[in-house]
Protein backbone atom coordinates (compact mmCIF):
# COMPACT_ATOMS: atom_id res chain seq x y z
CA UNK A 1 0.00 0.00 0.00
CA UNK A 2 0.96 3.51 -0.54
CA UNK A 3 1.85 5.56 2.39
CA UNK A 4 0.80 9.75 2.50
CA UNK A 5 2.19 11.77 5.34
CA UNK A 6 -0.16 14.55 6.16
CA UNK A 7 1.13 17.91 7.71
CA UNK A 8 -0.07 20.62 9.66
CA UNK A 9 -3.43 19.52 10.24
CA UNK A 10 -5.69 21.78 12.42
CA UNK A 11 -5.41 20.60 16.09
CA UNK A 12 -8.96 20.57 16.34
CA UNK A 13 -9.61 18.24 13.15
CA UNK A 14 -6.79 15.72 14.42
CA UNK A 15 -8.69 15.69 17.85
CA UNK A 16 -12.14 14.79 16.16
CA UNK A 17 -10.14 12.09 14.17
CA UNK A 18 -8.48 10.91 17.08
CA UNK A 19 -12.00 10.82 19.32
CA UNK A 20 -13.79 8.46 16.36
CA UNK A 21 -10.79 6.23 16.47
CA UNK A 22 -11.05 5.76 20.18
CA UNK A 23 -15.10 5.65 19.93
CA UNK A 24 -14.70 3.05 17.11
CA UNK A 25 -11.78 0.72 18.89
CA UNK A 26 -9.79 1.29 15.52
CA UNK A 27 -6.12 3.32 14.77
CA UNK A 28 -6.08 6.60 13.97
CA UNK A 29 -4.96 5.74 9.97
CA UNK A 30 -7.76 3.19 10.36
CA UNK A 31 -9.67 6.19 10.95
CA UNK A 32 -8.47 8.27 8.67
CA UNK A 33 -8.78 5.63 5.77
CA UNK A 34 -12.67 4.78 6.71
CA UNK A 35 -13.22 8.34 6.45
CA UNK A 36 -11.38 9.01 3.33
CA UNK A 37 -13.69 5.66 1.56
CA UNK A 38 -16.76 7.39 2.91
CA UNK A 39 -16.44 10.73 1.04
CA UNK A 40 -18.35 11.30 -2.30
CA UNK A 41 -16.80 11.06 -5.62
CA UNK A 42 -16.31 13.98 -7.59
CA UNK A 43 -17.09 14.11 -10.98
CA UNK A 44 -15.08 16.67 -13.19
CA UNK A 45 -18.14 19.12 -13.42
CA UNK A 46 -18.41 18.99 -9.78
CA UNK A 47 -21.06 16.77 -8.99
CA UNK A 48 -20.39 14.43 -6.34
CA UNK A 49 -21.42 10.24 -6.75
CA UNK A 50 -22.65 9.12 -3.02
CA UNK A 51 -22.22 5.26 -2.32
CA UNK A 52 -24.11 5.31 0.96
CA UNK A 53 -27.35 3.34 -0.15
CA UNK A 54 -25.77 1.00 -2.76
CA UNK A 55 -25.70 -1.64 -0.24
CA UNK A 56 -29.66 -1.39 -0.86
CA UNK A 57 -29.57 -1.47 -4.35
CA UNK A 58 -31.28 -4.53 -5.66
CA UNK A 59 -31.99 -6.09 -2.24
CA UNK A 60 -35.66 -5.69 -1.97
CA UNK A 61 -38.78 -8.44 -2.94
CA UNK A 62 -41.51 -7.63 -4.89
CA UNK A 63 -43.74 -7.67 -2.10
CA UNK A 64 -40.74 -5.38 -0.19
CA UNK A 65 -41.42 -2.91 -3.14
CA UNK A 66 -44.97 -2.87 -3.13
CA UNK A 67 -45.66 -2.00 0.78
CA UNK A 68 -43.15 0.72 0.15
CA UNK A 69 -44.85 2.37 -2.75
CA UNK A 70 -48.25 2.22 -0.59
CA UNK A 71 -46.79 4.07 2.39
CA UNK A 72 -45.15 6.34 -0.35
CA UNK A 73 -48.22 7.22 -2.01
CA UNK A 74 -49.69 9.67 0.55
CA UNK A 75 -45.82 11.34 0.49
CA UNK A 76 -46.66 11.65 -3.64
CA UNK A 77 -49.87 13.22 -3.52
CA UNK A 78 -50.24 17.10 -4.20
CA UNK A 79 -52.10 19.10 -1.56
CA UNK A 80 -53.35 21.98 -3.61
CA UNK A 81 -54.41 24.02 -0.72
CA UNK A 82 -50.47 23.96 0.47
CA UNK A 83 -49.71 25.75 -3.34
CA UNK A 84 -52.11 28.94 -2.95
Amino acid sequence: MKTIILRDIPPELASRIESQAKRDGASVEETVINLLLAAPETLEDGRKIYHDLDFLIGTASAEDAEVLNDVLKDLRRIEPEMWN
